[in-house]
């Protein structure tokens, strides 16, 4: 059975790093607001009282994401882009992550299409601050790079004025969006110099996938 949403005076406390906040859906669910980080002193009782009121809380995320990733699944049938974008207009991060980890198992789902819809989204779980996403963002930029660099690349001069040609008027549009966004992703990358670990890792793979497009 589906449980109600947690009350918004329902608190929602902060676990390390991990704001309960950031998972809830932006529209269907008050905001609850950052009630500061559990003390790491905290007695068993009062540890086991705080779990008990963030409760209603992660109940509230994991109901919220299981009928909207239930959604985008019943809509899949209907084609790959209107479930999407259905996914997208839900406003919820966390359902994006989940359907890019799909992509990211099946690389051969990617379309120049989908890369066109996707790729905003994949900058903004960039600026995550939790580096699963951003590990998530990076194998996506992986997967978009080694299939439609090439592609990107030799599309991007604006066709010749000489006769219509629609089908290479759309594509050297949409390379040109996919282009943009790539270009502001790589900028941002290098900004942020290279980070240790797993991350560093996926950092260097995608700076040298991104030399295809220069």
């Amino acid at each position: 059975p589906t449980s109600a949403p947690a009350p918004a005076n329902a608190p929602a406390p902060t676990y390390g790093d991990c704001n309960i906040d950031d998972f809830l859906p932006k529209k269907s669910v008050p905001q609850l607001g950052d009630r500061g980080s559990v003390p790491v002193n905290m007695s068993d009782s009062d540890a086991f009282s705080s779990i008990s009121k963030g409760h209603g809380s992660m109940q509230a995320v994991l109901t919220s994401r299981q009928r909207n990733l239930q959604i985008v699944r019943a809509m899949w049938t209907a084609g790959n882009k209107t479930a999407i974008e259905s996914a997208i207009g839900m406003n919820d991060q966390a359902v994006i992550v989940d359907l890019l980890n799909v992509f990211n198992q099946k690389p051969g789902l990617w379309s120049l299409d989908l890369c066109t819809i996707l790729l905003p989204q994949v900058k903004d779980i960039m600026g995550s601050k939790y580096d699963n996403y951003i590990l998530t963002g990076c194998d996506a930029l992986k997967a978009i790079l080694r299939n439609f660099a090439t592609v990107i690349k030799s599309n991007l001069e604006v066709p010749s004025s000489i006769g219509v040609d629609i089908s290479r008027e759309e594509r050297h549009q949409k390379c040109k969006a996919c282009y943009d966004i790539l270009m502001m992703i790589r900028s941002s990358l290098e900004q942020k110099g290279r980070p240790s670990g797993k991350l560093g890792s996926k950092y260097r793979e995608i700076q040298v996938l991104f030399n295809q497009l220069d």
